[in-house]
Formats: C-alpha cells, structure tokens, sequence
C-alpha cells in the first residue's frame, strides 16, 4: 500500500506562484513493507535524533518514529505536480509543523475514526461546516459545571458542556473543536480555496471558582499524558490516561486542571476525577473574556459567536484574532 503526502509551498523565488515544477521526493519505506512517499518542491533536509528522522524544508516538517523505518530515499520527478494540493493523511505523521500561510488550497484531511462518539479537533485550516455536516458533526466547548450528588458540601463531579455547530458557520483554525463521525473507518474532510495556516499549540481556558481547566492544541505527538495529569477525549468522556505508554496523536487537544490558588490544590476533583461527563446544549454562549473599546481594538479576523466569519465587526459580542495570533471573545461597543 502506498500512501502520499503532498505539502508544497508557492514559490516566490522569481516574484511569481509556479503551480507545476520539478519535485523532490523523500520515500521512506517502513518495516512491515508500507511505502510513503512525499513531495517538496525545494531539497528537504533529512536529520535525526534519539527518536524520530525528521523531515524539513524552510516551511515545514513531519517526523517518522525511527522504530517504523527501514529506509529511504530522495529523488528528483518530472512529474508536475499541483503546488495548491496538500493531503494531511494522520496516520502517517508523528508530528507536522507549518510555518507560514499557504493561500488557494485544495486540502484533503485523511483521519481514521475508531467509533462514534466525540473525538478532539485541531487544525491548521478553517472549515465550513456545511460542507462536513452530512457525515460528521462538530461541537464547541461552552463550559464546566460541578455537582455535589449527596449533599455533603464537596463538588463529587464534573460536566463539560459542549454546543453543537450548525448552519453555515466556520471552524476557526488552530482552535479546539470536538468532531463525532456519523460512522466509523477512515474519512476524508476535502476543503477547496482554504488557507493552510501557519501551526500553533494554542490554548483556550474557563474557570469556577477553585479551579482553572485549559485546553491546548497539538500539532505533535504527546506521550507524557498520565505523568502530567491530562485529559483526553475518551469513548465520549474527557479521561484521565491509565497507562505511561497511552499517546496522544497530533491533530488533536488535552485538557488540564489546576487549582487557581494554593488553597484548593486538594479538590476532589482533581484527586479523584479520571473521568468528566459530555453534555451537549442548544444556544450560544454569554460569556465574556475581555471588553475592548472599538478605537482601541486592532484586530485581524472577526467572526460571530456562532462562528460565522465577517469582514466588518459592528456592535456586539465577536470571536476575533488579534495580531498576535491569539483569539479572545470581545464586546465591541
């Protein structure tokens, strides 16, 4: 079987976008006899350390455990190919870094979904969910709330609550989202004219009164999951991992708890909690992490609560990024 993945930048070396070029392409053959193959339009640099042989050009890189290399090879093609088409095939990466904004892209996004329940979603394109919605559904985190079954004065658990997307709304990139496959097996997200954003281990957060829970995106493969106490999506349950060897893949996000302050370092919560419940709501979200006075707010893209991106903010609650690259719900007023 032989699987390719193809990340080629526009060419600005003559002051114009070359769409068809010479290539180079890395094969790397895999024990157990799998094939992959990639396709750069500039010399990838091949490096190694201790774990992984690294792949790279000045604005990307993908990583292959070492363990899973025979060997490989770099050749030149006079096959042509589209700069504009990029397949992210999951399975086949360890880690993916892209370092600049590509434009005008045909992007294939191959994942394989073990069951249906919901699963982590961070990536590096937007993604209007009308185009997805017929074999996926897609949700977004809205907020914690914390009970306490007897009655004894301690909070015994708590409940993430997620708010399905529907509609024509945009997913955000480099943003937290959850996805559920209508079915499952191996299913491809084909986005036409997309930006392939620059990649980024962002973060979003909320809070109650003792606690503080972040949720951070990764582009690369995490494997200290259980030494660091963090949640993962889990059989439709955010959970604690059980065992030092369980990793979590890239394209996808964790959550952290911690106190907000030294007094509240033992809460049941974080002691005992290996699991937190999922349920879904309907209506937007009322919460409000900055307010900022429109003259002074400088920002780079807007879009509405519900997701729907606008070219020209006016009055009321918005999702924006500012240029710093960070994205905060603002009131403009």
């Amino acid at each position: 079987m032989r699987y390719k993945f193809i990340l080629i930048s526009i060419s600005l070396l003559f002051g114009t976008c070359h769409l068809f070029a010479q290539s180079e392409v890395l094969t790397i053959e895999k024990n157990g006899g799998v094939t992959v193959s990639y396709s750069f339009d500039t010399h990838p640099r091949v490096t190694f350390d201790d774990r992984y042989l690294r792949v790279a050009t000045d604005i990307t890189e993908v990583s292959y455990p070492l363990s899973e290399v025979k060997r490989y090879s770099i050749t030149k093609s006079e096959e042509p190919f589209n700069s504009q088409n990029i397949v992210i095939d999951e399975k086949e990466l360890s880690s993916f870094t892209n370092g600049s904004e590509i434009g005008n892209c045909d992007i294939q996004y191959k994942r394989t979904f073990n069951d249906t329940e919901w699963q982590p979603l961070y990536v590096p394109f937007e993604i209007d969910v009308t185009l997805v919605n017929n074999d996926f559904d897609v949700a977004v985190i809205n907020n914690f709330h914390q009970y306490d079954d007897d009655n004894d004065g301690v909070f015994d658990r708590t409940v993430l609550e997620i708010r399905k997307v529907t509609g024509r709304k945009t997913l955000m990139a480099n943003w937290p989202y959850l996805i559920r496959s209508k079915a499952s097996g191996e299913k491809t997200i084909t986005i036409h004219d997309a930006i392939l954003y620059p990649t980024e281990s962002y973060a979003i957060d909320c809070s109650s009164v003792e606690l503080h829970y972040t949720f951070t995106g990764t582009y690369e493969t995490i494997s200290n999951l259980r030494a660091n106490d963090y949640y993962t999506l889990k059989g439709g349950r955010l959970e604690k991992s059980y065992t030092s060897s369980e990793t979590l893949p890239p394209f996808r996000w964790y959550m952290h708890i911690t106190p907000r302050s030294e007094q509240f370092k033992n809460n049941p919560i974080i002691l005992q909690s290996r699991a937190i419940e999922i349920a879904e709501i309907s209506g937007d979200a009322t919460s409000i992490d900055e307010i900022h006075d429109n003259k002074a707010f400088l920002q780079k893209e807007a879009y509405r609560i519900d997701g729907t991106k606008i070219s020209t903010p006016n009055r009321g609650l918005y999702i924006m990024k500012m240029r710093d690259g960070s994205y905060r719900k603002v009131l403009l007023k």
